[in-house]
C-alpha cells in the first residue's frame, strides 16, 4: 500500500487518498457464469463493519485540466456484467481529514448505514435509477439522513436531497476551528434541510439551518493568502 505523501506527491494535484479496513462482506444469491460474457450476480452483497478514511491535501492545487470520472462512467468502465438487487454498509465509520496550510481539521461519520438498489453494468438495468439512502451520525452526534437519485444512462446528472438533525454547534469546531480559525462557543442546530443537483461541469444546490443561540470567536480567523487567492481558504460571513 502506498503512503499518503507519497501519493500526493506523485499526483502533484489535489486528489483524495482512500483507506477500508476492517471489513466483512457478505454474498447471498451469488451467480458466476461465463457463457457467451462473463456474468456475476447477486441478490445482496453486505459490507459489515467497514472503518474508511478519506485524506486529502490541500496544500496542493486542484488540476483544472483533468477530466475526473462520474459514477455511471465508472460504472462502464466494469469489465464484467454486474448486476446486484442491493447493496448495504451496516453499522460503518467514515473519517474524513484535511491537511490544509492553516491547519489540518477532521470531519466524522459513525454508524454508517447505506442501502443502494439497482446496481448494474447491463443496458437493461440502466434504464432505472440508482438509488442509495444513507443514514450516520455527524461526529458521532448529529444525525444525517440523505438520498441519491443517479441515472445510470444519462450523462451523470444526479440529484441529492437530506436532513441534519438536532445537537450541539460545537461538534464543528474539529473541521472549522483547525481550518479557518473560527471557534463556535456556543449554540444548537434544531435542524438543516439541504438539496443539490449535480452535472458534469457544475452543481446547484441550496441549503435552509435553522439554529439558535450562537456565539462565535472569530478574533483568530485565518484569512486568506493574497497570494492563493483562487484557493478561497478564508471563512467568509
Amino acid at each position: 500500500v502506498q503512503a499518503p505523501a507519497m501519493f500526493f506527491e506523485q499526483a502533484k494535484y489535489q486528489v483524495a487518498y482512500f483507506t477500508m479496513d476492517k471489513a466483512d462482506v457478505d454474498l447471498k444469491g451469488f451467480i458466476f457464469s461465463t457463457i457467451d460474457s462473463t456474468y456475476a450476480g447477486c441478490r445482496s452483497v453486505i459490507v459489515n463493519h467497514p472503518q474508511i478514511g478519506v485524506l486529502k491535501n490541500k496544500a496542493y492545487e486542484w488540476n483544472t485540466n483533468a477530466s475526473q470520472l462520474l459514477l455511471h462512467e465508472l460504472i462502464r468502465q466494469i469489465p464484467t456484467n454486474m448486476k446486484s438487487d442491493t447493496v448495504q454498509v451496516l453499522d460503518g465509520n467514515i473519517i474524513y481529514r484535511e491537511l490544509n496550510p492553516n491547519g489540518n481539521g477532521e470531519v466524522t461519520l459513525k454508524n454508517v448505514y447505506v442501502t443502494a438498489t439497482n446496481f448494474s453494468t447491463l443496458k437493461l438495468n440502466a434504464r432505472k435509477n440508482l438509488k442509495i439512502a444513507f443514514a450516520a451520525k455527524l461526529y458521532g452526534a448529529i444525525d444525517l439522513v440523505a438520498n441519491i437519485d443517479y441515472p445510470l444512462n444519462g450523462n451523470g446528472t444526479h440529484t441529492i436531497t437530506g436532513k441534519l438533525g438536532s445537537g450541539d454547534l460545537n461538534v464543528f469546531n474539529a473541521y472549522i476551528e483547525q481550518i479557518y480559525g473560527a471557534k463556535i462557543i456556543s449554540g444548537r442546530l434544531r435542524s438543516c434541510t439541504f438539496a443539490a443537483t449535480f452535472f458534469n461541469k457544475k452543481s446547484t444546490g441550496w441549503m435552509q439551518p435553522e439554529y439558535e443561540d450562537l456565539k462565535m470567536d472569530i478574533s483568530n480567523v485565518k484569512l486568506p493568502d493574497k497570494e492563493k487567492d483562487d484557493q478561497k481558504q478564508g471563512m467568509k460571513f
